[in-house]
């Protein structure tokens, strides 16, 4: 028999408060999930910010929707990290920090590549003393 909770039910506070994910040599990083509600309100509402420039297809109007991209997935997705550095200088998480990071775009695909991964945000069946 399938069970439902235990083949699809997700964690919502792991979805939004984000999941450690390993990146080797002591590094990790702790994404949210994709699409989760403080990115859909928050893309929503920069994408109406601009939409009138947005809207113009030109090269200014593609960067600008890069740009907002990325702060706002440092905003909602790349919600922390250690261990990593850029251009040999560790840096310590802040949202600048994962601004400069998401800029280069397979990291940037990294991050996306688990915030949409469906099992790191399972959820988990509790026992009967409410303990995983």
């Amino acid at each position: 028999m399938l069970d439902i909770f235990n083949t699809y039910a997700t964690d919502g506070k792991a979805e939004e408060e984000g999941v450690v994910i390993d990146l080797g040599d002591g590094s990790s990083m702790t994404v949210a999930r994709s699409g989760n509600d403080n990115y859909v309100e928050k893309i929503l509402a920069e994408g109406e910010k601009y939409k009138a420039v947005l809207a113009t297809k030109t090269p200014e109007s593609k960067e600008l929707d890069k740009k907002i991209t990325t702060e706002v997935l440092a905003d909602t997705i790349l919600v922390g990290f250690k261990g990593l550095s850029y251009k040999g200088k560790p840096l310590k998480y802040s949202r600048a920090n994962a601004i400069l990071l998401l800029g280069v775009k397979d990291f940037r695909k990294k991050v996306l590549e688990e915030a949409t991964k469906f099992e790191n945000f399972k959820a988990k069946l509790e026992d009967e003393d409410g303990k995983n």
